[in-house]
Formats: C-alpha cells, structure tokens, sequence
C-alpha cells in the first residue's frame, strides 16, 4: 500500500521535495518531468483501481484476510446481500470491518 492510499492523499497533493525546497529530490523526477508525470500516472491508476473493486461474495477475490470478518458478520445478521444476494463491499469496508472485528466491536 502506497502512502498516499494508507493517509487517502489526493493526487493533486502528491509533490516532490524539489516542488517546496527546491532540492533535487527524488532526484529522477526533477531531471526528469516524464518520469514524474509517469509516476503519478501510475499512482493515480492505482488507486482508482482499489477505489472500484467491489466485494460481493465471500470467495476467491475476497481478500482472506476478510472473509472471517465478513463470515461472523453474515451469521450475526449484521450483513445482509442485496435482492442477488451481493455484498456490494468495498476495500475500505472490508478494512474498517476487520478493524473493528480485531477490536473485539462485534463479539459484544
């Protein structure tokens, strides 16, 4: 996970040392624009990636890391699917829902 995904950093936000101090750092980016705008390219495709991927079933592409969380949910009743019976959960959810669960929120 890239640190601007982990502190949800806009890309417009994402600068170089060189754009405040002046300093030649990260030292290719600033001799080298395309290198730069590349960077943020990819950065922004990544996370427009993790911001699209949704979860509607406990299976193979559900994280499974998750799949305990999102299982004790169902069976408390506290998840429910749609009229298909999808999840309709995002990578955020599916990490707040872990959170909380190693918090011990959900064996009260």
């Amino acid at each position: 996970m890239t640190l601007q995904a982990k502190y949800n950093i806009p890309i417009g936000n994402v600068i170089r040392h060189y754009d405040v101090t002046g300093k030649m750092c990260p030292e290719p980016f600033v001799r080298n624009q395309v290198q730069w705008l590349d960077f943020k390219k990819r950065l922004s495709e990544q996370k427009e990636e993790n911001v699209k991927m949704i979860y509607n079933y406990i299976d193979e592409n559900m994280p499974d890391w998750a799949k305990p969380t999102v299982q004790k949910l169902i069976d408390k009743g506290a998840l429910k699917g749609n009229e298909k019976g999808e999840l309709l959960l995002t990578g955020t959810m599916l990490r707040l829902f872990v959170i909380h669960d190693r918090m011990g929120i959900y064996d009260r």
